[in-house]
């Protein structure tokens, strides 16, 4: 199961239907290049290049449509005595004193991509849960981290 915020899931949405339309107008279009020519495919540029996006688009609208079907929309817990999706927290991290602010997002981040870190990524993995004093420690990448959870908004 994928947990998504609503704005992220709305998006999901507007993006399948996207890659539908786009699928379909490549499909419409490589009917007519087949009519273009004696070749029906064979040294048809036209044809070929339309076929090579049509199955670019329809591998995407694929993985889209596989993560929609395990997609389960939440919404921010009301109470915020821990970090969870959905969520803006503050930590500081305990070797360098740099304090950093991001909300935990959906599996896949749609929406607020600069502010949002899914909550499938080791940085929120490791601060899941943790209630604002507790320190955290973990792999974050290749480096050691020790963080203390400062603020929960």
């Amino acid at each position: 199961m994928y947990y998504f915020l609503k704005e992220d899931l709305d998006e999901l949405n507007r993006r399948l239907t996207d890659l539908r339309t786009k699928a379909d107008l490549v499909k419409r279009e490589k009917g007519e290049f087949t009519k273009q020519s004696a070749e029906t495919w064979h040294d048809n540029a036209p044809f070929e290049e339309a076929e090579r996006q049509y199955k670019l688009l329809s591998s995407q609208l694929g993985e889209l449509l596989r993560l929609k079907e395990q997609a389960q929309e939440v919404e921010p817990p009301f109470s915020k005595n821990k970090v969870a999706i959905g969520l803006k927290v503050t930590f500081k991290d305990m070797a360098s004193g740099a304090l950093t602010t991001f909300m935990v997002g959906s599996y896949m981040v749609l929406v607020n991509e600069e502010s949002n870190i899914s909550y499938a990524s080791p940085l929120a993995q490791l601060i899941l849960g943790a209630r604002v004093g507790e320190i955290r420690e973990g792999i974050v990448g290749s480096s050691w981290k020790t963080l203390k959870v400062t603020k929960i908004e």
